[in-house]
Parts: C-alpha cells; sequence; structure tokens
C-alpha cells in the first residue's frame, strides 16, 4: 500500500511539475514581479540595493537572489527560474517529506497558489512557503538542532507577512523545545535581529504612497476578531454574508487542533495579524493570504503525528476535529476551483502587452532612442523583454522602475511630456512616446492609482498631432492595465527614411 501512495504521489509531482513549466514557458511577465528584477539591477551594492527598497514594503533576501542569479547567468530567465525552483521545493517537500493524505495533497498543489501564484506568478511568496514547509517538516521529525531556527532566521527576509508571521513560528519551536541550549539561545537572538532587519527594511516612511501614514494610537483592534475581515476575495463567493461565512469557516478550521490548545491559540494569532494588518496598515490581497494558507498547514504538517492521536481518543474529539477539516477542506476546495481558473485565464488573457512591446524595441534598437511613457510605472514590465531604462516624466530622470512615493509628482501635462520630448531632442536623443491610452482630440484628465493625474489641454493636443502619429499599438485584452500605444515623431521618421 505504501508503495502505490508513493506512486502515486509521483504521479502527482511531474504532472503537476509539466504544467507549471508549461505554465511559465508561456507566462508574460507584468510590473509586480519584473520591478524587483529591475530594482535588483539597478543597485551597485548591497547598500545601494537596502536604500532602494525604502518604501518598496518587502525584505531584502528576492531582490539579493535575483542581484546574484543574474550576475552569474546574464539572463532575466531567473525570475522564472528561481520561481520554480522553489515552488518544485516547497510541492516535493508536502508530497514526499510529510504524511499529508495525497487527495489533500491534491488540492493544495493543484490550487490557486500551488499551480499559479506561488509558482507561475514570479514573486517572493513561494520562498517563504519553502522555508515554513521545511521548518515544519523539520518539527514533524522531531529536530532539535539549530537548522529549524537558520530556517526561521531566513524566513523573515523573503516577505512582510512572513515577517510578521516567524514570531509565531518561534513560539512554536520554544514550546517543543523547552530545554534550550546557549547555541540554541543565540540563534534564536539572530531570528529575533532578522525580524528586527525585515521591519526596518519595509518600514515605509512620509514619502510612501502605498502604504497610509500612521501613529501607534491610530490603530485600532476593535473589529480584529472578526478574522474573516482579513480576507477578503479568499472565497471570492459573491454571495451575501461571505465575510461572515469567511470568518466562520476560519474559526471552525482551529477545532482541527482542539486537543492542542497552544497550536490552535497560535493559529489564531496568525489569523488575527492578518486581521490587524489588513484593518490598520494595508490592504490584503488574495496572493498576500496564500502565506497565512500555508502557515496554517505547516501548523497541520508539524503536528501530525499528534493530531492522528488526538482523532482517535474519543467520539466528541474526533466529531469537533471532523468539523474543523470539513471547514479548512471547503476552503481548499475553493481556492482548487481559483487555481483552475487563474491557470487557464493566463493562458486566455495575457498579464501585460509588454512582451509584443518589448520584443519590437529589441529587434530595433537604437542606442540614442528615449522613451517617455505616462503613466510611467506601464514600462516596468517592458524592461523584462527590453532592459533598458526609460525616461520617467514624474521623476525627471532614466530608470528602469519607478517610485511610489511623493518623488514621483502626482500631475504632469501633455505639455510637460512635449517640453522635455524638446529638450531630449536638442540634447541628440531619438524620443519616442508611449501612452497607456490612444490620445484623443478632445480635452481630456486621465486618472490611476494613486491618485495620479495627466493632463490634455487644446494647444498640447494640436501641437502632438502635428508632431506624431501613432505607430504601432498593443492593445490585446489583458488582466490588468498595460496597454502600449506607440508614437514616433513625424519629423523625424521622415528624416531617416
Amino acid at each position: 500500500m505504501a508503495k502505490v501512495d508513493r506512486s502515486i504521489r509521483l504521479l502527482v509531482f511531474i504532472t503537476w511539475g509539466a504544467l507549471v513549466v508549461y505554465g511559465i514557458v508561456n507566462h508574460v511577465y507584468w510590473r509586480d514581479e519584473v520591478r524587483p528584477l529591475s530594482i535588483a539591477l539597478s543597485s551597485d551594492s548591497f547598500l545601494d540595493l537596502f536604500a532602494n527598497l525604502k518604501n518598496e514594503g518587502h525584505p531584502i533576501l528576492w531582490y539579493l537572489l535575483l542581484k546574484v542569479f543574474h550576475s552569474l547567468f546574464n539572463t532575466p530567465l531567473v525570475l522564472g527560474f528561481l520561481s520554480l525552483l522553489f515552488a518544485f521545493g516547497f510541492v516535493y517537500l508536502l508530497l514526499f517529506k510529510t504524511k499529508i493524505h495525497w487527495l489533500f495533497a491534491v488540492l493544495i498543489v493543484f490550487g490557486f497558489y500551488g499551480l499559479y501564484e506561488y509558482s507561475i506568478n514570479s514573486r517572493n511568496y513561494g520562498i517563504s512557503v519553502f522555508l515554513i514547509f521545511w521548518f515544519a517538516c523539520m518539527l514533524l521529525q522531531k529536530k532539535e538542532g539549530l537548522l529549524p531556527l537558520i530556517c526561521l532566521v531566513i524566513l523573515p527576509q523573503t516577505n512582510f507577512y512572513a515577517t510578521m508571521f516567524t514570531p509565531v513560528f518561534l513560539t512554536l519551536y520554544i514550546l517543543q523545545n523547552p530545554k534550550l541550549r546557549m547555541g540554541q539561545i543565540v540563534a534564536i537572538g539572530l531570528v529575533i535581529l532578522s525580524v528586527f532587519f525585515a521591519v526596518l527594511t519595509c518600514l515605509p516612511n512620509e514619502q510612501s504612497l502605498v502604504v497610509k501614514t500612521w501613529t501607534w494610537n491610530e490603530l485600532s483592534w476593535v473589529h480584529v476578531w472578526d478574522v474573516g475581515i482579513g480576507f477578503p476575495q479568499l472565497l471570492g463567493l459573491s454571495i451575501p454574508l461571505e465575510r461572515e461565512l469567511t470568518t466562520l469557516l476560519l474559526l471552525l478550521s482551529l477545532l482541527i487542533f482542539f486537543r492542542r490548545k497552544s497550536i490552535m491559540l497560535l493559529a489564531f494569532a496568525l489569523m488575527i495579524i492578518m486581521s490587524f494588518f489588513h484593518q490598520n496598515i494595508r490592504e490584503n490581497y488574495l496572493h498576500h493570504q496564500g502565506v497565512f494558507i500555508f502557515g496554517f498547514i505547516a501548523l497541520i504538517i508539524g503536528s501530525y503525528e499528534d493530531l492522528k492521536l488526538d482523532f482517535k481518543r474519543s467520539t466528541t474529539v474526533r466529531n469537533l476535529m471532523g468539523l474543523g477539516i470539513i471547514s479548512f477542506t471547503f476552503i481548499l476546495t475553493v481556492l482548487f476551483y481559483k487555481g483552475y481558473q487563474a491557470y487557464g485565464m493566463d493562458f486566455r488573457f495575457k498579464n501585460s502587452n509588454a512582451n509584443e512591446l518589448g520584443h519590437y524595441l529589441q529587434l530595433s534598437h537604437v542606442t540614442e532612442r528615449v522613451i517617455i511613457a505616462e503613466p510611467d510605472y506601464i514600462m516596468e514590465s517592458v524592461m523584462y523583454y527590453y532592459p533598458y531604462p526609460f525616461w520617467v516624466l514624474r521623476e525627471q530622470k532614466m530608470a528602469r522602475f519607478t517610485h511610489f512615493t511623493k518623488e514621483n509628482k502626482d500631475s504632469v501635462s501633455l505639455q510637460d511630456v512635449l517640453k522635455t520630448g524638446d529638450s531630449l531632442v536638442q540634447r541628440g536623443k531619438k524620443v519616442d512616446l508611449v501612452f497607456g491610452w490612444q490620445l484623443p482630440d478632445t480635452v481630456h484628465t486621465y486618472h490611476f492609482s494613486y491618485n495620479k493625474k495627466f493632463y490634455l489641454d487644446s494647444v498640447s493636443l494640436k501641437q502632438f498631432h502635428q508632431d506624431y502619429y501613432l505607430f504601432k499599438s498593443y492593445a490585446n485584452w489583458i488582466k490588468h492595465d498595460e496597454y502600449y500605444y506607440w508614437y514616433k515623431s513625424i519629423e523625424k521618421d521622415s528624416i531617416e527614411k
């Protein structure tokens, strides 16, 4: 029977691996994925990288790995490679190093996070899941050495949700290893220092546009116990009382640990952290919520043998734990369906049109070319395919990425674009304009992310249509807002021809 079980797990692993490799080969990268690579490549040193991460909201490890691997292989393919590497790692651990039944493993690995969000979508969340699962597997094996703590030293540097969850996992380690040796105490100190360093890296200042400024007195705990608040879109059923249903399912899921009160409290603490963060600091999006889901699964993995014994104790305990299992399985089933949707959506509707623009720019590369884009951030995705800095109008400089801070002006106009273009032409540059829309003939004001505005006045529009023409457009239906309308100078083009 064990041989059959292992064969099934191997088949699941091979099938999942084939799907995600095929998926990432056909994946179009968008700005949230490419931005870390651009930041890493724009940083000349570790200190420079640390400075560039101010107001990014992410710790340093993912950026550091991208920088190191790109320096070794000199290709943007390292972005997808690293994402797949850690995805293969956490799926391997789940299937072959835990005792989770393969049916539940199927729901997890072919779910939204395993099949798409933490594998094909190349960001810094898969690495945290790998470390969390590795830590849980070592707890399952009752390892008392330093390796589990080394895991926790690294974990806070992956993403901020992992940073917030690290104290919970550290508490679990201490509860299971009450007689600490000096080496373990030192390692625990390093874990705490790692958490503080990650917080220092991620903590925004008053310049941030992404996270609102707050004081300790403004933080609210009033509704934090309604944990469903911290998980918007987790179910995505669009039904009345969905938040209340989410809260109910999450709280019922705690019954899995009915006989393990300390672990139940730690799992509840993870929920409270999510709810508190969403209400007070910044919204938890679906890709953030997965760190909790895998953290909860890790608590099950780490205490699996004890939970099996508890399940056999009495009918009452079995019924209560069964209710918890049913509740969490319902959540996993919903995420399984979301995985099917996300995987299919990635083929039908691309993340971005950046690959088309980027490939054409690469084929027609001119050293003196300067691209002015508006909105400026739509060029961040293009950097994967055409890794040359563009002119950030709102910051008046060449860069591979924009700042979501007050350094990036909130309002610019078409007149600003034309003046900047003329100035660059006088310096011997060949200026192309890329907009997120096809510019009309009439006065208009565009509004987009973080209260940014772009003004079109009649005089500038008249000059623009006299001086520039639409050369190419890349505006196929996509999941995000990365459409590209590429304008060239009429005079420049006629001279070149």
